[in-house]
């Protein structure tokens, strides 16, 4: 099936902490740089929890004893524990599209470009297989009999040593597959088309429409359902294809049978209907995206996934949220306790979380937000694209700037009434509390973080090494040989400076001298949030999650690849992470 291609996103500044560049703003010179491992964190660490993702979902397993796993775009692979939902590392960046298990220790995942991954209980590990064409679905009956199928009528069968191309004389894509047994297999796709393999060979079947047919799933050789565009079911009772009248005209790309005479499908815009005897039941579950898939179990475990990292669990009764997404990119979050934190992101998004749910707020802009700070939950200021700053006071957003001057990327303040915001071209801004008045910063280049300890002692870093100083009157450049973009920074005192930036580097100016402390990781280092100068956490691309405790700095498991942007917290509580895909992370302590 033709999935929507991978976005490339544009590497966006972080606005909270960076990793560690301790500078002594009076006196600087360039020492001997030092490359020190960075360890990893043991196990027993606590561990960070997923909140959401916004990466869409395509296809869910769900195992006899409850276990689940889903699997979506960009490599990414969630699996259920029992009490929530933890992101797993795919070791993969293609699309995945369908995912079949005998066990939990036993799952086989398919994606785009003839991929295939196997699970074996610990890791997931790719196999090789004699195609890349986009592989949309997988079936099998043991671990040493599964079957998957893709676009231009591909067909492999694994028997447990290798995957190897099964023969057929037709090309059109085929997008699900289910078998009551080895010798009775369905595969169904574009255009209408029904194949079966009975055991000796592949034949094709008259399925009576020309819908594209999305899921075939079934209870026994005489029983089988199978679902598709403008809502189309069929259903299979041994001897022929009936087509059964749908209370909706959305594509259906799900379908799940209960027992011989019942069924849940869903699709579309939310689309989910239940089948009982010759009744349907259009059902409200409390969400307008596209839902990929649905899968269950005989103890009434059942769940669907969709767009925007949804994934919705049924509970006997209704459909509840297991997993909410948050579409688009999350650029940065301040957070004044757990349970009242703000993120704001790409095309103007604002959420507020309650500890509970995230709410969507009216930003009153179109234009992307990549700095949030504040003084208190009641006096919040985010800035963006084209200058545009919005101010929120506790019961709504409103609009400071039109949004006409060169883009904004961080943003600190003393008071509600002393703030500074840096960005594109050296441009400095401070806000007084009655309007936004421009400072000369003698430079040209891009500005991405701001922070400071009084009106007399503020940093701001940016490109090509950047390090601006100001004393309380003028903005000066600290002069250091350093040439790498810095992406944030925090101010502990007018000695204790951090910044972090490009390539991973963690540099440390102390007694006039720089040691760079973590350079050398494969991405740059976005944001970075700390409580002092012995609590910090830094954050960047491909997931990276690094803490400082005062003596050294450890990478913890996000168990993410998504580029992370920002993090926030409260001093002794627990601290978010927001990133790429609608991504949102919590440590709890």
């Amino acid at each position: 099936m033709k999935r929507e291609p991978t976005k490339t996103s544009k590497v966006y500044a972080g606005t909270g902490l960076a990793i560690a560049l301790a500078v002594n703003l009076l006196a600087v010179s360039c020492g001997d740089e030092t490359q020190n491992p960075i360890a990893s964190e043991p196990e027993s660490t606590p561990q960070w929890e997923l909140l959401t993702s916004g990466e869409t979902l395509n296809d869910i397993w769900v195992g006899s004893d409850g276990s689940a796993s889903a699997v979506g775009n960009t490599g990414t692979i969630f699996r259920w524990n029992g009490s929530r939902w933890l992101s797993e590392n795919s070791g993969t960046a293609p699309n995945l599209t369908g995912i079949w298990g005998s066990s939990f220790g036993e799952q086989f995942v398919v994606g785009e470009g003839g991929t295939v991954l196997r699970f074996d209980g610990q890791e997931w590990q790719a196999q090789t297989t004699p195609t890349d064409e986009d592989l949309n679905a997988v079936w099998g009956f043991s671990s040493r009999d599964v079957y998957a199928v893709g676009d231009e009528g591909t067909i492999l069968h694994y028997g447990g040593v290798r995957w190897d191309t099964v023969a057929t004389a037709y090309n059109d894509d085929l997008y699900s597959i289910w078998g009551s047994s080895a010798s009775n297999v369905y595969a169904v796709g574009f255009n209408g088309t029904i194949v079966r393999y009975d055991g000796t060979s592949w034949s094709v079947l008259t399925s009576g429409t020309s819908n594209s047919l999305y899921r075939v799933r079934g209870v026994s050789s005489s029983n089988i359902t199978v679902v598709g565009a403008d809502g189309i079911v069929l259903k299979y009772d041994g001897t022929g294809w009936n087509s059964i009248t749908s209370p909706t005209s959305q594509d259906l790309h799900g379908v799940w049978p209960i027992s011989d005479t019942s069924f849940w499908a869903v699709g579309d815009a939310g689309a989910v209907v239940s089948y009982v005897g010759s009744n349907w039941t259009v059902v409200t579950a409390s969400t307008t995206v596209r839902l990929n898939s649905i899968c269950g179990n005989s103890t009434g475990d059942i769940y669907a996934v969709g767009e925007t990292g949804t994934i919705l669990a049924h509970d006997g009764s209704r459909w509840n949220h297991s997993l909410s997404g948050l579409p688009g990119d999350l650029l940065s979050v301040w957070s004044e306790s757990s349970s009242d934190i703000y993120i704001c992101g790409s095309s103007g998004v604002i959420y507020h979380y309650d500890g509970n749910n995230f709410i969507p707020m009216n930003s009153t802009t179109g234009y992307s937000l990549y700095g949030l700070w504040g003084p208190s939950a009641t006096d919040l200021f985010a800035v963006g694209d084209r200058g545009t700053i919005v101010h929120f006071d506790g019961s709504g957003w409103t609009r400071q700037t039109q949004g006409n001057s060169p883009d904004l990327f961080g943003v600190w303040g003393i008071s509600s009434n002393d703030v500074f915001s840096v960005g594109a071209n050296g441009r400095i801004i401070r806000y007084d509390g009655i309007g936004w008045r421009s400072m000369e910063s003698g430079v040209s280049v891009t500005l991405y973080g701001v922070s400071g300890t009084s009106s007399q002692h503020v940093v701001a870093v940016g490109d090509s090494g950047m390090i601006l100083s100001f004393d309380g009157t003028l903005w000066s450049v600290v002069d250091t040989d350093y040439d790498q973009t810095l992406r944030a920074v925090k101010s502990f005192s007018i000695e204790k400076v951090v910044a972090t930036g490009d390539n991973g580097a963690i540099a440390e100016l102390e007694s006039d001298q720089w040691t760079i402390t973590g350079e050398g990781l494969s991405g740059a280092l976005l944001g970075l949030w700390g409580s002092s100068a012995s609590d910090l956490f830094a954050v960047g691309e491909q997931g990276t999650i690094l803490r400082f405790d005062g003596t050294s700095w450890t990478r913890m498991a996000s168990n993410t690849a998504q580029t992370l942007r920002a993090a926030s917290g409260a001093p002794g509580g627990d601290v978010f992470v927001v990133g790429d895909k609608g991504t949102v992370l919590r440590l709890r302590r």
